[in-house]
């Protein structure tokens, strides 16, 4: 393994290449995490941010290919565009219809979503359990039809999703509906504005997940959740927003007695899952979150 501190990059002949495409892409951590990580494992990998336009994505993907990269993260807003472009996609991602990492397996294009598998990861190594377990899930977006994906082939007994009654309440109703078909795990979908239902579920669950921006700077006064009631002991709080570290959320499920659990676990999980698909060796996952997650 190469020294911590012999950082200075040197490509060679074989260096293959890989990145992230999305728009924008510059504040990304990925390239520190991962070229840091190949350089401490001595793979001869580069991963770069491309910024991709709307028009652009098939072209992009196809020069990917072309140039036989290792794969590829997608971020916002191609995760769901991506998808005509490749080969195959994993049962999660085919289940929430989102990509986040592609893989280059021999010139076919996997599809995968390592949001929600890397999400739990991060639950898990905080000693939360969810196997056998129901979990409830606040919002069923992007990152929330990731994790609900995730969750249900994982091997949990139920998921409750809370959500608002919206334009997207039959589209989140499908959604349940396809999870539970394609898993057996029952999904429940219960309104937002449902306080008793609500508090029934959480009540019930080992874990709540705020899977919506609702917290997240500026307004980090605001809650997805407001009642107290809600919260138990036996209760694991977790947040997709790592902007603040400590979440209102986060902040009040601790005050009673809560195990919390922040957004930046699952940005370095996902990672992590991610730099396992392309290279089948395990990321320094300690030292990348001293560097870059402490």
């Amino acid at each position: 393994m190469s020294s911590s501190t012999d950082t200075f990059f040197r490509p060679t002949g074989t260096t293959r290449v890989g990145g992230l495409i999305g728009l924008p892409t510059r504040h990304s951590l990925s390239p520190m995490m991962h070229n840091d990580s190949f350089h401490l494992l001595g793979i001869d990998f580069v991963y770069l941010c491309f910024d991709v336009k709307d028009e652009d994505v098939g072209t992009v993907v196809g020069a990917l290919r072309a140039v036989d990269a290792y794969g590829f993260n997608v971020t916002m807003p191609h995760k769901r565009a991506v998808i005509p472009y490749l080969d195959e996609l994993s049962k999660e991602a085919a289940l929430c219809g989102a990509v986040n990492t592609v893989v280059n397996d021999n010139g076919r294009l996997i599809g995968h979503n390592t949001d929600g598998t890397g999400f739990l990861s991060g639950v898990r190594e905080a000693g939360c359990e969810i196997a056998g377990q129901e979990i409830t899930l606040i919002g069923a977006g992007g990152a929330g039809s990731a994790i609900a994906s995730a969750a249900v082939l994982s091997g949990i007994s139920a998921l409750n999703i809370v959500c608002r009654r919206s334009r997207s309440w039959e589209g989140t109703a499908s959604l349940a509906s396809s999870l539970t078909e394609a898993s057996g795990c029952p999904v429940r979908l219960i309104p937002l504005d449902d306080a008793g239902a609500v508090r029934s579920a959480v009540r019930g669950s080992c874990l709540l997940i705020n899977a919506t921006n609702v917290g997240m700077a500026p307004d980090t006064e605001k809650m997805p959740v407001t009642d107290p009631e809600i919260f138990h002991p036996s209760l694991t709080a977790a947040d997709v927003i790592y902007h603040p570290r400590r979440t209102a959320f986060l902040k009040q499920a601790a005050e009673h007695g809560c195990r919390v659990v922040g957004g930046l676990e699952m940005l370095l999980n996902q990672g992590r899952e991610a730099f396992r698909l392309w290279t089948g060796a395990e990321m320094p996952v300690d030292v990348i979150r001293e560097r870059y997650f402490s």
